[in-house]
């Protein structure tokens, strides 16, 4: 019994036990649940969070993208607004600019023909070359137009079916006469088996063979080859894989020239608007630059493409390729990889433009004689060139004509201009250079350079040594006041000195110092060749005895030449003169003899010193140096126009900037006359800059202006200026006002 009892509390003990392990496991789970969950729930709340952080992240990009959307459609009605305004703005210009051409063209082209048989020659040529200008105007403007209506996609292609021999027959016409002028070999062959037709837009492949011959004539010499070869292509599969995928064919249009050559790095530069190979103003060849890039736009938009082959010095091949059938999805396929390719692997070209080369033009050089001193043209632009020409000889001067820049060096040297007409954007060497090279040199330094030019850049013009800067296009009322101004100094710079006169160093100095331009013969009878032929006054200084004839003689010849009384002569002598040399010198009231040095010199200044009671006031302002700033270029012509008759020498510059410019360049200004409203810097600004420096202290300063507002006195007075005249502007005023400034 016992034991029972014993076994029995053995087992609820253990069962106590157990049951006790239970509770502990249970509690331990019941902990780690209770962890679990609290977990469960931090975690929930993280994911919570994240997730609504990541809901406010794409509402705030759906609200970007809607935004960026927005943005997009209202850049989108721009580019259709900015394009239909351009495409309307392009025709308007289309028509505003076709239309005084029409009328320049129309009279122009009346006027060559001469019907009423009341033209001279000279303007009959002028006639001509208003035509000629205006047809190459027409042609820019043309090719604008096209490069417009390419990049806006509004060009209209033509397809039809067209004869391969008609646009044989067509180029023929066409370029025959610029190879028979030019003495070039042009030959267009068809080769055997091509196909009769093509569908194309014929108007357009003509404009780009146009473009190819054009080219290649201007860079072929006399005696060179030309040729148009329409074949049947050799398909390469890496250079042509793109348009070889037409299965009806492809023709080949080869316009091969004998010409220049082309490096190959500078393909990039000639499929591109206004660029060029060469694109500095010292390029050999002129040109926009247009041709070939719309003959490139052409070529893709007809499904073609265009490959260049070339060696320096042997020539070049331009050749079109166009499907024989043209499709529209194809061409539109092969669009943009034809372009990208043309840019990356074709061979290159030097620069080619479409423009045909223009021949030199006639000047004065084989008729030049012993102690000429011609007006030099540098000037690439032959129509220009040419009224320049003109000026010169309707002034009773030789001209002579350098289209390239180192042209114009060498016959800066060669032939001694008394003065040089200098453009800055020239073949081979540039103005800027040119210019550089003449003041460099001693001897050229003093040659008068007058600059016109479509760059404007008067201040680095001044800088560089110019005594005067000319924008073009430049009107006849500014070409007559220049060429006045080259005719005075010619007039007063002749001087005739015969004999060495060696030994006489300060009569050399005042020779030098007063012409710059000295002629110097060894003989008397040089001396009357040299007379008869002057067209101005000569100052004639002599050394006696003449080695060649008696001076009775040459006298007698200068009689008869029938300028005795026109030029002023000085003779000198160690030896005293005969008794007929002394009456024979009596006859002429314009001839000093002097028997030492210093009473030459003497009556050298004398005579250099005196004039006329008229030729003072002609000169009264002579020498002056003269600053007229304005912007306005009709009131800088009109008051240069005023002053030019009283002898100064005038500058000008368009803002307040360049008359700093210039007085900075040009240490002796007498006088400025300063306008007030101009653009970059003002008037006024300009005389308080002025007046900043010391030594502009006493510079006279007439301020001029057109508003003439209550108070502009004043404000021009406390600016720095010395008097202040209203326009429009009394003209006996105005001289009063410079006298009374300058003191005369």
């Amino acid at each position: 019994m016992d034991k029972n009892l014993d076994a029995l509390k053995r087992i609820l003990e253990r069962e106590r036990k157990s049951r006790k392990a239970a509770e502990a496991i249970l509690e331990e789970k019941s902990r780690e649940l209770y962890h679990l969950n609290e977990s469960l729930k931090t975690l929930n709340e993280s994911l919570e969070s994240k997730v609504e952080e990541r809901t406010r992240e794409i509402q705030n990009k759906n609200d970007q993208l809607l935004s960026t959307q927005e943005a997009l459609e209202l850049k989108v009605a721009e580019l259709r607004a900015a394009s239909k305004f351009k495409s309307e703005f392009m025709a308007n210009m289309s028509h505003e600019l076709r239309t005084p051409l029409n009328s320049i063209l129309i009279l122009s082209q009346m006027l060559g023909k001469n019907k009423s048989n009341n033209l001279t020659d000279k303007q009959i040529e002028y006639s001509k070359v208003i035509y000629d200008s205006g047809s190459d105007l027409l042609t820019l403007i043309n090719d604008i137009l096209d490069l417009a209506k390419i990049e806006a996609g509004k060009i209209q292609l033509q397809i039809e079916e067209v004869k391969i021999s008609n646009i044989k027959d067509s180029i023929l016409s066409l370029f025959n006469g610029v190879a028979q002028e030019k003495n070039i070999r042009f030959n267009v062959k068809i080769e055997d088996g091509l196909e009769s037709q093509m569908k194309t837009d014929s108007v357009r492949l003509q404009q780009v063979l146009r473009n190819f011959l054009s080219n290649a004539f201007k860079f072929t010499e006399s005696g060179g080859n030309v040729n148009l070869n329409i074949r049947k292509p050799v398909l390469d599969k890496n250079k042509l894989s793109k348009i070889s995928k037409y299965k009806e064919g492809v023709v080949e249009f080869a316009v091969t020239d004998s010409g220049i050559g082309i490096e190959s790095e500078k393909l990039n530069l000639i499929f591109e608007a206004f660029q060029q190979a060469d694109g500095s103003t010292s390029r050999r060849y002129g040109g926009t630059g247009l041709g070939l890039s719309i003959s490139l736009e052409l070529a893709t938009l007809l499904g073609g493409m265009i490959q260049v082959e070339s060696k320096v010095g042997e020539g070049s091949t331009f050749s079109l390729f166009l499907p024989v059938e043209y499709s529209e999805q194809e061409a539109l396929e092969i669009r943009e990889a034809e372009i990208s390719r043309l840019q990356a692997n074709s061979l290159a070209t030097d620069g080619k433009e479409d423009l045909v080369n223009l021949p030199e033009i006639e000047d004065d050089k084989n008729i030049l004689e012993e102690g000429d001193r011609p007006v030099l043209i540098i000037e690439d632009d032959f129509r220009f060139a040419g009224f320049l020409r003109d000026y010169a000889r309707e002034m009773g001067m030789k001209a002579i004509v350098a289209h390239q820049g180192d042209k114009g060096i060498d016959y800066v040297s060669k032939y001694n201009p008394s003065v040089i007409l200098l453009d800055i954007q020239l073949p081979v060497v540039d103005g800027w250079d040119v210019l550089r090279t003449i003041k460099a040199d001693a001897k050229t330094a003093d040659i008068p350079v007058h600059v016109f030019s479509i760059m404007d850049n008067k201040a680095k013009g001044r800088k560089l040594g110019a005594i005067s800067y000319h924008l073009k296009p430049i009107r006849q009322p500014e070409l007559e006041t220049v060429f006045k101004t080259i005719k005075k100094e010619a007039d007063l710079a002749q001087c005739l000195v015969i004999g060495s006169n060696q030994e006489l160093p300060e009569f050399q100095n005042i020779i030098d110092k007063h012409f710059s331009y000295v002629n110097q013969v060894p003989q008397a009878g040089k001396a009357i060749d040299y007379i008869k032929n002057a067209d101005s006054k000569v100052i004639i200084v002599a050394d006696l005895p003449f080695p060649d004839m008696p001076l009775v003689e040459f006298l007698d010849q200068v009689m008869e030449s029938g300028k005795n009384q026109t030029n002023k002569i000085i003779f000198f002598s160690s030896e005293e003169l005969s008794f007929e040399e002394q009456n024979k010198i009596a006859e002429f009231s314009n001839i000093k003899f002097y028997n030492n040095e210093n009473s030459l010199n003497e009556g050298l200044k004398n005579l250099l010193q005196k004039t006329s009671e008229a030729e003072q006031a002609a000169s009264r302002f002579s020498g002056t140096q003269i600053l007229i700033v304005d912007d306005e270029m009709r009131n800088i012509f009109a008051v240069e126009s005023v002053l030019e008759e009283y002898g100064p020498n005038l500058f000008t510059a368009s803002n307040g900037q360049e008359a700093l410019d210039v007085l900075e360049n040009i240490s002796n200004i007498d006088i400025v006359l300063m306008d007030i409203m101009m653009p970059v810097m003002d008037g006024l600004e300009a005389m308080r800059k002025i007046r900043e420096q010391e030594r502009f202290a006493d510079l006279p300063i007439i301020a001029l202006t057109a508003k003439a507002m209550k108070g502009d006195r004043i404000a021009c007075m406390e600016a720095g200026a010395t008097e202040y005249l209203t326009k429009p502007i009394d003209v006996d005023l105005l001289i009063e006002t410079i006298g009374n400034c300058l003191g005369k």
